[in-house]
């Protein structure tokens, strides 16, 4: 056990620094209705209302038009299978749905975050601006037809050199506890076996 402990703390640490770095893009919007939103909805309307307008922003429609904005077919066409070659905008979408959170505070009207992993920062920056654009896009095309509502961007999406993924410190952290914990077990073993000897 104990030789076992600084050979799991290597391996842990090998493992972490070959993961791919991804770095988070994290846009912050808010849904405006045309009364406050507590006097027209309880919580549980309220919940229902946000968890509407979160898969409205995961919805193909919205998704797919973010893919198109930003030309991603060819972009992600030339990243993956080479010059000249181009995705179909629904393998983009899947690829975009893998690194792709949007949720929504429970029981308020408060902010939707969109937050895109992607291995590069300013990629995931201008692809969760995009989504929140698209939303935009498609609300105000609801607003024409009777819907009232209006989308703000609290905060847009920027560039962050500092990866969020994986998280090294919590890593070695946890290998280094676990490493720490089979040296006091060997140690517990070895002074039992001593005393059991006397």
């Amino acid at each position: 056990m104990l030789l076992a402990a600084p050979m799991i703390f290597l391996a842990v640490t090998l493992y972490l620094f070959t993961l791919p770095r991804l770095f988070a893009g994290t846009a912050v919007v808010n849904v405006v209705f045309p009364e406050p939103a507590g006097q027209r909805y309880d919580a549980s309307a309220l919940d229902r209302l946000m968890r509407t307008q979160v898969e409205l922003m995961k919805s193909a429609p919205v998704l797919d038009a973010a893919i198109r904005n930003l030309d991603l077919p060819a972009r992600w066409g030339r990243q993956f299978s080479g010059a000249g070659s181009t995705l179909a905008v629904q393998q983009c979408r899947q690829l975009l749905e893998n690194g792709l959170s949007i949720d929504a505070r429970p029981g308020t009207a408060g902010p939707i975050s969109v937050r895109v992993l992607r291995q590069d920062p300013k990629e995931a920056a201008e692809i969760a601006n995009a989504i929140t654009a698209a939303y935009r896009e498609l609300l105000a095309v609801s607003v024409q037809q009777g819907e009232p509502r209006e989308v703000q961007v609290v905060e847009p999406a920027e560039t962050d050199l500092r990866p969020a993924s994986p998280n090294l410190i919590q890593g070695l952290t946890i290998a280094a506890v676990l490493a720490l914990l089979l040296v006091l077990a060997g140690v517990g073993l070895i002074l039992t076996g001593v005393r059991s000897r006397r």
